[in-house]
């Protein structure tokens, strides 16, 4: 069943790649006959089927052409609409200058000519931009403020990247049931798209969610799913990362089987592909799922497998997650004092990723604020290229901004190499402090042990005397008895010391027994007051 799902997957993405491929061919040679006016600016699908096929080149190669056209025409609208498109091409690119300059241009053209579709458009980009810097709550401002328009004249492709940003945002602001909502709204529309790429994006990110609310088996039903739409060549390294996961997964509620099936799976894969993300990930897990089936050893090997490689590759959540399990292993070891070392590193790990994370406050409802749109005037020449002179004076202003930048972080970068050596000296002065407690109460205890040795030599030594004197005495009763040296009566008179002596004897050893068992078990004595006389 899977391997047909699978297949028909396959057949959709060729199809749908194939049709492209016709539709702009057909574009291309429909355009070649069309008049030089604003209905061949108009009816140039070109540059959004090329920026849906992610072909970026020949999109900008059309956005050149039909911007010169559009320009020569003086048609604002054309003239938008691409330049809105370029910004898009330039933000795929992570060229974000030119991507800001471009949806600028834009937004002045669509107020200008009052189009309220292409002002949400413009701000919908605007917030992909600021999400991808990192301004989740800046971009969750941008791309709320376009969602209604989108809904209500049903634009498919604007509305799926317009949830899927809202989705990342949402994300990155810890606001998980929100993005969830928005992952799952983006999924339903990349399937009508048949856009596959999109499809294992909000796929993995929807399983990603589940798991973090515990819906563990939720998240590998996604999961599994997301392997469906991956191309077995093509799609290695995602499967990579997606088939430990799974495993992981399944070690949440102890399904101990089906864990080490997709553990071993991406084991051989990441191998064969040297994808060392994976690899760390597999080993960290596997040492999880030898922890539960209590085979240390084997589990510690794994750990020390990926913590060599964390120092290969930068992956601070499975290097965090390489500390947990070691506290785990050798509490389990009973290596008190090496659980707690990793155990410090853990703490001091988590708190940096934890800062490095921090995100500011969520403005509580973002429609409330007004988007960044004046009604700009366009002046007349909007279409000429700046002078010389104003291009030099930007290179120094940029320059001078990139000089400052440069000044601030090398301070910046001192003042926290002085606090960096500061904590350390701070922290190596606590472990001293420590060692040194450490070291007292071992010689207190040392101290201890040498005087109930010597107790104890003194205790043998007086016992084994008064055990040889009644011993000895028996012996040599018994001894005259044998040789005929005494007669019957005179043994029958020495019966009462002999007697004596032999108990004597016994409760030496009765308390000597008591006294063993008393050091063994660690019992401690409770003296107290008697009357000497009374004994």
């Amino acid at each position: 069943m899977k391997q047909l799902i699978t297949l028909t997957a396959l057949l959709l993405t060729i199809i749908s790649s194939f049709s492209q491929t016709q539709e702009q061919d057909r574009l291309t040679i429909q355009l070649a006959y069309q008049k030089q006016d604003s209905s061949k600016v108009d009816t140039s699908q070109l540059i959004k089927s090329y920026y849906t096929t992610n072909d970026l080149k020949k999109a900008l190669q059309h956005i050149g052409l039909s911007e010169k056209l559009s320009t020569s025409l003086k048609y604002y609208k054309g003239t938008a609409e691409i330049k809105y498109y370029k910004a898009l091409v330039y933000s795929k690119k992570d060229d974000y200058f030119n991507a800001y300059d471009n949806f600028n241009k834009s937004l002045q053209l669509f107020a200008f000519i009052k189009d309220s579709l292409g002002i949400a458009k413009v701000n919908n980009g605007i917030g992909l931009i600021e999400i991808k810097r990192g301004n989740f709550n800046r971009g969750l401002i941008y791309s709320l403020s376009t969602i209604d328009i989108f809904e209500r004249r049903n634009l498919k492709i604007e509305l799926g990247l317009a949830y899927n940003n809202l989705s990342e945002a949402y994300f990155n602001t810890k606001q998980f049931d929100k993005a969830l909502d928005f992952n799952i709204k983006a999924l339903q529309v990349r399937e009508q798209l048949q856009d596959s790429v999109g499809i294992i994006s909000s796929t993995k990110n929807i399983a990603q969610l589940y798991s973090m609310r515990k819906e563990h088996r939720r998240a590998i039903e996604y999961y599994e799913k997301t392997l469906r739409y991956l191309d077995e060549e093509k799609d290695k390294e995602i499967r990579g990362d997606v088939l430990p996961t799974i495993g992981t997964e399944y070690l949440k509620f102890n399904d101990i089987k089906n864990a080490t099936t997709y553990l071993l799976q991406g084991l051989r894969l990441n191998k064969s592909i040297n994808n060392k993300n994976g690899i760390l990930k597999t080993y960290n897990s596997l040492a999880n799922l030898n922890l539960k089936r209590n085979k240390i050893r084997l589990a510690e090997t794994q750990l020390d497998k990926a913590f060599a490689l964390t120092r290969q590759v930068d992956n601070e959540t499975e290097l965090l997650e390489n500390y947990r399990l070691r506290i785990t292993l050798y509490s389990t070891k009973r290596d008190y004092r090496k659980a707690f070392h990793w155990q410090n590193k853990y703490h001091d790990l988590k708190n940096k990723i934890e800062k490095e994370n921090a995100v500011p406050i969520v403005i509580e409802d973002p429609l409330d604020f007004e988007m960044p749109i004046n009604s700009i005037s366009i002046p007349q020449d909007i279409y000429k290229n700046e002078s010389e002179s104003a291009k030099i004076l930007k290179l120094y202003i940029y320059g001078l901004i990139v000089l400052l930048i440069i000044l601030s972080a090398v301070l910046i970068g001192i003042l926290l190499h002085k606090r960096s050596k500061k904590d350390n000296i701070s922290r190596l002065k606590e472990k001293v402090k420590s060692f040194n407690n450490d070291y007292q109460v071992l010689l207190k205890k040392n101290k201890e042990l040498e005087e109930t040795n010597q107790v104890k030599d003194r205790l043998f030594s007086i016992v084994s005397h008064d055990l040889k004197d009644s011993i000895t005495s028996i012996k040599a009763f018994l001894d005259l008895l044998k040789e005929d040296s005494i007669s019957q009566e005179e043994f029958n008179d020495l019966i009462p010391e002999l007697s004596e002596n032999a108990d004597s004897a016994a409760a030496l050893l009765l308390n000597l027994l008591n006294w063993s068992k008393s050091q063994m078990q660690n019992l401690k004595p409770k003296p107290e007051q008697f009357n000497i006389q009374d004994v």
